[in-house]
């Protein structure tokens, strides 16, 4: 947390970006970013007291997965409506990706000095199958469509029940029907479909080495693709001028819901990989 707070105050963030967010953090939203930081802290500590490798590999495989996850990917809704977002430009998204990017990192080498076992790594790490095409390419554009449905889905029956999200981003206060609402996003945002795609599937790109660390160990396997997951629920934690608290808390809950679910879907697809019989 004082990483981040420190990065807020050095990073060259834009008159317009920092009245409008860095000083509305402080003090009294303090306790948000706490929540959030404590929340990412537990789930690095998770990796660093259960991963089965060593300390080098669980470190780049966590840093890899987690900086793209949670820092990189988090940032999907801006590209979405940045029409909305006139003080975020290129600079200050990523000053953006690196106030979050850069702390996760050093808390993942702080984790992991401080609370890596020493496992026996020769009886977790025997010849597995390696992955083939279609869990490194196919499953994750899978992962793509599964991921514009739930999001979809989950955003209008949880997120747009809240007056307050329809007025931000339509100006109106009517609830559409489902389908006239994907009509809607079509006409007036229609790159939606198409960065919702890429996200999904870069999801399940960067899950791949969370997969890769717990792909003996079904039951840790789930775990930790959900934690991995909904730390970008923590995201919305946090209160910004962004978003008014109303509508940040209906993107936090439809985060969480939407993350579960496509969690235990990655995990139904990465869970078939095969550990290789001792005849093979």
């Amino acid at each position: 947390m004082i990483a981040r707070i420190l990065l807020f105050m050095i990073l060259p963030y834009s008159d317009a970006f920092y009245e409008a967010n860095i000083r509305n953090l402080f003090p009294n939203n303090l306790l948000y970013l706490i929540i959030s930081c404590f929340w990412i802290s537990l789930t690095i500590v998770f990796f660093a007291r259960k991963s089965p490798k060593n300390k080098l590999q669980t470190a780049l495989e966590l840093c890899l997965s987690l900086f793209f996850i949670y820092a990189v990917l988090g940032q999907a809704e801006i590209l979405i409506f940045k029409n909305l977002f006139l003080s975020l430009d290129r600079a200050n998204i990523v000053c953006v990706i690196l106030s979050r990017g850069i702390p996760v990192i050093i808390t993942i080498i702080l984790a992991v000095i401080l609370f890596q076992n020493e496992y026996n790594y020769s009886k977790y790490l025997r010849p597995i199958k390696n992955m083939t095409f279609a869990d490194g390419i196919i499953k994750p554009i899978f992962m793509g469509i599964c991921y514009v449905i739930i999001y979809l889905v989950v955003n209008y029956y949880i997120a747009e029940r809240v007056e307050a999200v329809r007025l931000f981003y339509t100006g109106k206060s009517e609830y559409p029907e489902f389908f006239a609402r994907l009509i809607d996003y079509r006409n007036t945002t229609p790159a939606l479909y198409g960065i919702l795609f890429i996200k999904g599937t870069l999801f399940g790109i960067f899950i791949l080495p969370i997969v890769n660390m717990f792909r003996r160990r079904p039951s840790q396997m789930l775990t930790a693709i959900v934690l991995i997951y909904e730390t970008t629920a923590a995201l919305w934690l946090i209160p910004n001028r962004l978003f008014p608290d109303a509508v940040r808390m209906a993107h936090f809950y439809a985060a969480i819901v939407s993350m579960l679910a496509f969690a235990f879907i990655s995990w139904i697809l990465f869970n078939r990989l095969k550990i290789k019989s001792a005849g093979e």
